[in-house]
């Protein structure tokens, strides 16, 4: 009977040093989430979705465009045009990416 528990005591032991080292791992990898999303969202967009046709209209938000988050006045990069005219942006700063609706943008006025 002594065998059976000391066998069991040996399971806990390496049962718990394994679940502490996955912790750490876990935690390290938690740090990796803002860069692991920009690469992965950008490619994906990139690579699941048609090119779009840029308009001929002068004063329409394209990629690349400093525009304005009309309630909250954030200046943002536009990164993206979904085709129903949602626009994907990045905040000048950097940061993670956020989708708007087209009228809740205006195109930035360049100095």
């Amino acid at each position: 009977m002594e065998g059976f528990l000391v066998l069991v005591y040996v399971v806990m032991f390496v049962w718990g040093i394994l679940n502490i080292i996955l912790f750490f791992k876990i935690w390290g990898m938690t740090n990796n989430v803002l860069k692991l999303t920009q690469h992965f969202c950008e490619q994906g967009v990139s690579n699941n979705q048609k090119p779009q046709i840029q308009d001929t209209d002068p004063n329409a938000i394209k990629i690349g465009d400093k525009v304005i988050n009309i309630e909250t006045g954030e200046e943002l990069v536009v990164k993206y045009i979904y085709p129903d005219g949602d626009v994907a942006c990045n905040p000048s700063d950097g940061g993670v990416r956020k989708v708007f609706n087209k009228d809740k943008v205006k195109k930035a006025i360049e100095k």
